[in-house]
């Protein structure tokens, strides 16, 4: 069976986003008769584990997926060699690395980066000098797509120039609903538990809390409409070093 091989530079420690990506991801390659291999910076947790845990899935540990230098590539290398995979797909793990060329001298078909990347507030993209842009295109010549997860992302990474346009597609993100089970008593239950009154509205923001994920501009827009509509509540959702 085909294989493609998914580096992940997170440790897998909750059902997250990522995680749930991963898993759909697994689903719809068993689906076309594809094997999926994780690797993450860690063994995933026993609960993360049974989540992923498909058929088609195989776990790899890269505790130095996020890192540079010459044990790093070698490490990759021996993680191909034992899965021979077709794809290699690269998330949270940069932008310039040499993965990609690893991948390629390993008889890899095709390699593919997700940029997850969040901007600070106020962030302008220029294009990169000269002998940037060539240096790039060198290091990344064998990638055949760089994945954005939104269009301000893409915008940002072509504003560099340090790939052709073609090369770059947009994915947007998703969040799966499908677990969660309409239940008006859980509803009851979270109002009460935050002094929530029924008829008040709730704005949500689930993320993590981190500047570049825009928490200053959201409890400034949280400010002004609440000025204006008291019946409005603002929840923000995850963790992060910015609370």
């Amino acid at each position: 069976m085909p294989n493609l091989l998914s580096v992940f530079g997170i440790e897998p420690r909750r059902i997250g986003g990522t995680e749930t990506f991963a898993r759909e991801l697994s689903s719809q390659l068993g689906d076309r008769g594809w094997t999926n291999t994780l690797c993450f910076l860690s063994e995933p947790g026993e609960e993360v584990r049974r989540f992923l845990e498909l058929p088609n899935v195989q776990f790899e540990v890269y505790a130095s997926a996020t890192d540079s230098g010459f044990k790093t590539g070698r490490n990759l290398a021996r993680i191909i060699r034992r899965h021979s995979p077709e794809i290699l797909h690269l998330h949270y793990t940069g932008f310039l690395t040499l993965y990609p060329w690893i991948a390629k001298l390993q008889s890899v078909k095709k390699v593919f980066i997700t940029d997850h990347r969040s901007r600070p507030a106020g962030y302008v993209p220029t294009r990169a000098l000269f002998w940037k842009r060539g240096l790039a295109r060198l290091i990344n010549a064998p990638v055949t797509k760089t994945i954005c997860v939104s269009s301000y992302g893409h915008q940002c990474i072509t504003s560099f120039d340090l790939l052709p346009l073609d090369r770059f597609e947009v994915v947007y993100n998703a969040v799966d609903l499908s677990r969660v089970k309409k239940d008006s008593q859980r509803t009851i239950a979270f109002r009460k538990r935050y002094h929530i009154p029924a008829q008040r509205a709730i704005v949500a923001q689930v993320s993590w809390i981190i500047p570049e994920k825009g928490i200053v501009d959201f409890l400034e827009t949280a400010r002004r409409v609440i000025a204006r509509n008291p019946n409005v509540q603002f929840v923000m959702v995850g963790d992060g070093a910015f609370l």
